[in-house]
């Protein structure tokens, strides 16, 4: 099966950084393009989002994705791991033979000889992307090459597949080694005479996992900054500059040298000193056109900002400025105006400082230091004394907004030089726009509430743009993308992804599934709640378009909730649980905050402090009337009630029946689950159906040792029979009037743990079939009666094998697979084991593959599973398929789409010619007493469609009379007590 990656961030996050980092640090910085000229004399604009496998590509009018840039050499197979660790843009001019060819071939085809001009023009420019990758090489793309990309289908980038149009690198050139390539930079007149002139930065030691991990470890980093000069493209796919070249150029000269130090500092506050970005600002000729003389090069530490100053005909060499940061405020972000000689500075405590013609100053300082080096005396004695230090004249503007670090900085690209324009954001997620030529500290403009969360990156048009766009890029931490007009802030669009981040395996695991009201679809959107970067909010996400649709916010909160840096986040509410009626119609939720009174709500701890937990539980309903966005489903809140298992207890468990008519909660801390009922509203009642607790049953001494976890309580199909977990165990209850039936046990021969999951699922012509998981195993069990032909069955993980466990499982009705997520703590890695429903044997026929039964090789840890396999359509003239889809979401924030078509001789057949059913798994020995009465199997598939099928609860011998009378079976004739039950309830109470 082929996996896609189909959600997550909109950037990729970089390698090999700590997780304490700014968050602008560990993502990718946004860029935007200038028109790039494409065939048939089209030109457009493109925004690319780097990502370590690939980097997107969208259309800078709508934000569509059109395009991906893959570091693979088209045809060529290389390692998975190889990423993208940096990117940078370039324009460069063609050489000769290239430019004269298209000079010819464009005055043959156009009429005009103005466009005959502006043609050449434009032919004589090419726009190229350099990625630096981690395995000491940078990859060169032609964005011109755009305009004639074809959809190329399923592309492997990494270890899973992307869809759409791809464009190859053109060549690949060997830097390093094997160092990574952590910063990449070119000025904007990077015109050589013997190639390309780039900047890079090599990492040279780097953190090893268990540093990346442990945030109170100080460990070195070492760094080194190069210059190279990359040849003229000539078709050659790899070319290499880790030795000297044939042509006797230097192409790689070592510049610096830089200790770097991760960890905490001597205040105990954390701090990494890596560089975090890195710029490049030529310095051209007076009078001579594009032509360069010099060049600054900028890296930018949190402690330190390295400045480089080169004359490229020039053999001299000059030492490197640094200027020091407070360590008591460091820097967070930097940027160079327009002008190429201001730098602004953001910082820690959310100040910003602007370093007046600071690039000035040291070019001047360096050119007088270097005439006094050649006036000596006689005698060896300098004839002039040496120019002041800049950094001792250096002249500095401050403006202070943020209460937070300012994450983004950077100049508006449409302003004058010596009226620049300044844009900053931060945690706040407001916009800052700045005028520090007015000489005021005061903000000329702000535009808040841009997203749920703060903002990461702000971006304006590329310095090689020589007719900028007018567009103020923003990205933010609840994975949104908007455009906003530069003169009147007005949004162009905005791209919403998933609210997802990198998740710890342990924490509490977000819920995916398929949205009932897409009915079976393989479109239908997927579900996705307790998202990090969206607290109280659930998200409908369309895996096809890669869009998300809507979002229902259940719990509002307060997005910003402190003043200063020091202080500690307010807690978010969070979505703990929800549940859908089968038609979708109905929806229940529950969600928690948390409070510092430890005396309000169920008290809890985090190890440190004392905290108080308030639980409520909502009822909403689909509305088709209600006026609704893109961005707010029209689920309408019909009822809401808090502490529904009173003030001191939290909800451990919900579930509703698929009618919609009846819902279960379950508290671990007050020993009992309540039942709640919806009245159906009177017809033509303008009144909304109301939602009552019919009942409270606390739960017998024997079960109430244990625990019932998060999704252990279901329904039957009809609503009758109700299973609750405690443990290891599954109890059934007739769910009119809480009547225990019988008790199954989960895995008798392996080490037991608590039951997570427990389902009543259907296929085949099989029904009400009990799905169980625990960390230990899982199993498909029939608990009534009726079912003898199906005995079931059970996989466990063995005893031995250490750090194994079972994240989630997923049934694909339609093709009759089971598929189980399997974590491994140890190497960090998950994988999917598909299991035969009807046998329990694993593996399934596929059409790529004749039996699949692993999908391994998945980074982090599947926190949840669903599938979506619709049958195919009857118009279908492939009808004799069916697709087989799974989706995951991870750990490391991405969700992931496993897909491919299952032949029908594939599946498994189970309904007979009788209605019978048949199993080869393994009989359980699981006792019924003397009830064993046969269930009828589809009403549909048997040969009296017109006879009617018994609920669940009439399985056990419980039956109504048309009088409305219910009559039960005498209590002798129920099965026996299970022995845990019984020694439990024993220990108890005789004492």
């Amino acid at each position: 099966m082929k996996g896609y990656t189909i959600g997550g961030p909109l950037l990729g996050d970089r390698h090999q950084l700590h997780e304490n980092d700014l968050v602008s640090w560990k993502y990718f910085e946004p860029t935007i393009s200038p028109m790039i000229p494409l065939e048939k004399n089209k030109k457009q604009r493109f925004i690319l989002l780097p990502h370590q496998h690939y980097i997107s590509v969208l259309a800078y009018n709508t934000g569509a994705i059109i395009a991906y840039l893959v570091p693979q050499l088209e045809n060529r197979f290389e390692d998975d791991d190889v990423r993208i660790e940096s990117v940078c843009l370039v324009k460069q001019a063609k050489n000769a033979k290239v430019r004269m060819q298209n000079i010819l071939d464009e005055m043959d085809e156009d009429e005009s000889e103005d466009d005959d001009a502006e043609s050449r023009q434009e032919s004589s420019e090419e726009f190229i992307v350099m990625a630096g990758c981690s395995d000491g090489t940078i990859r060169e793309f032609n964005l011109a090459n755009l305009g004639a990309l074809q959809n190329s289908g399923a592309v492997k980038c990494g270890r899973y597949h992307i869809n759409g149009p791809c464009c190859y690198a053109r060549r690949v050139i060997h830097v390093t080694k094997k160092e990574p390539i952590i910063q990449i930079a070119s000025p904007a007149t990077c015109n050589h005479q013997h190639g390309i002139l780039a900047y890079v930065v090599s990492r040279t030691k780097n953190l090893e996992q268990a540093e990346l991990e442990d945030t109170n470890a100080v460990s070195n980093v070492n760094v080194a900054v190069l210059r190279v000069v990359i040849p003229h493209f000539d078709g050659t796919a790899s070319v290499s500059l880790v030795s000297k070249t044939a042509d006797d150029i230097q192409r790689k000269k070592h510049i610096d040298s830089i200790k770097c130090r991760v960890g905490r500092d001597k205040t105990n506050k954390f701090l990494n000193t890596t560089p975090f970005r890195l710029l490049a600002v030529s310095r051209e000729k007076p009078n001579k056109g594009t032509s360069m003389d010099a060049v600054f090069v900028v890296l930018a530490r949190a402690n330190t900002i390295h400045i480089y100053y080169e004359q490229l005909h020039s053999d001299k060499r000059f030492s490197p400025i640094s200027l020091p940061m407070s360590a008591t405020n460091p820097l967070s972000s930097i940027s160079v105006a327009k002008n190429n000689t201001d730098i602004a500075c953001g910082h820690m405590k959310g100040q910003i400082k602007i370093l007046n013609d600071v690039l000035n100053n040291l070019e001047s300082h360096n050119l007088a230091l270097a005439e006094t080096d050649n006036l000596i005396r006689p005698d060896g004695t300098p004839m002039a004394s040496k120019p002041t230090d800049p950094r001792k004249q250096l002249i500095t503007s401050k403006v202070h907004w943020h209460a937070h670090p300012v994450t983004s900085i950077t100049y508006s690209a449409n302003s004058s030089p010596v009226d620049p324009i300044l844009y900053s954001g931060g945690e706040e997620s407001v916009l800052v726009t700045w005028q520090p030529s007015r000489g005021t500290d005061k903000p000329v403009d702000m535009l808040p509430r841009l997203a749920m969360g703060g903002i990461v990156h702000v971006v304006c048009a590329h310095s090689i743009d020589s007719d900028p766009a007018n567009g103020i890029l923003v990205y933010c931490e609840d994975n949104s993308l908007q455009l906003f007009e530069s003169h009147s802030k007005g949004k162009k669009w905005k791209l919403q992804g998933l609210a997802c981040k990198k998740m710890d395996e342990d924490a509490r695991c977000p819920i995916i599934e398929v949205d009932p009201r897409g009915s079976g679809s393989q479109d239908a959107p997927i579900v996705i709640a307790g998202l990090p970067e969206a607290p109280g909010f659930m998200q409908w996400y369309d895996s096809s378009k890669q869009k998300l649709l809507g979002s229902l916010e259940v719990a509002p909160f307060n997005r910003v909730s402190r003043t200063e840096s020091d202080e500690s986040s307010l807690p978010v509410p969070s979505v703990t649980s929800h549940a859908f009626s089968d038609n979708g119609n109905d929806l229940i939720t529950l969600e928690e905050s948390m409070t510092e009174n430890e005396y309000v709500g169920a008290h809890d701890s985090d190890g440190t402090n004392n905290h108080g937990i308030v639980s409520t539980i909502r009822f909403w309903s689909w509305n088709n009337a209600s006026t609704s966005t893109q961005a707010q489903l029209p689920y309408t809140l019909r009822a809401a009630m808090t502490y529904p298992h009173g003030p001191k207890n939290r909800v451990s468990a919900l579930a509703i029946a698929k009618t919609g008519l009846v819902a279960c909660t379950v508290s671990n801390d007050e020993k009992a689950f309540r039942i709640w009922n919806r009245a159906k509203s009177e017809r033509g009642s303008a009144e909304p159906a109301s939602w009552t607790c019919r009942y409270k049953v606390t739960i017998p001494a024997g079960f109430s040792n244990f625990e019932t976890m998060k999704g252990g309580v279901a329904f039957s199909e009809d609503g009758s029979v109700l299973a609750l977990s405690f443990g290891g165990m599954v109890t059934l209850w007739e769910s009119e009037e809480a009547r225990y039936l019988t008790t199954i046990r989960h895995l008798d021969d392996i080490n037991n743990s608590s039951i997570d999951l427990v389902q009543f699922v259907s296929f085949g012509g099989l029904h009400d079939l009990l799905l169980v998981k625990s960390p230990s195993g899982v199993s498909l069990q029939s608990p009534f009666p009726q079912n003898a032909s199906f005995t079931g069955w059970c996989w466990g993980i063995p005893a031995e094998a250490k750090g194994i466990s079972v994240k989630d499982a997923a049934l694909a009705a339609s093709a009759n697979c089971l598929a189980v997520a399997l974590f491994d703590s140890n190497k960090q890695q998950s994988r999917i084991v598909l299991i035969d429903a009807a046998s329990g044997n694993a593996g399934i026929k596929t059409e790529s593959m004749h039996n699949v039964k692993l999908i391994g090789k998945i980074d982090g840890c599947i926190m949840s599973l669903c599938s979506t396999s619709a049958e195919p359509s009857a118009w279908d003239n492939a009808a004799s398929t069916k697709t087989l889809d799974f989706f995951a979401l991870t750990s490391r924030g991405t969700l992931l789409k496993f897909t491919d078509a299952v032949s029908e001789s594939a599946t498994t057949t189970l309904v007979h010619a009788a209605g019978r059913t048949e199993s080869g798994g393994p009989r359980l020995g699981i006792e019924r007493g003397d009830l064993k009465r046969e269930r009828l199997g589809y009403y549909g598939l048997m040969s009296d469609a017109s006879e009617k099928r018994k609920t669940a609860a009439e399985m056990f011998g419980i039956t109504t009379l048309d009088d409305g009378t219910t009559v039960r079976p005498l209590t002798s004739d129920l099965p026996t007590l299970d022995d845990d039950f019984v020694s439990a309830f024993l220990r108890r109470n005789l004492r």
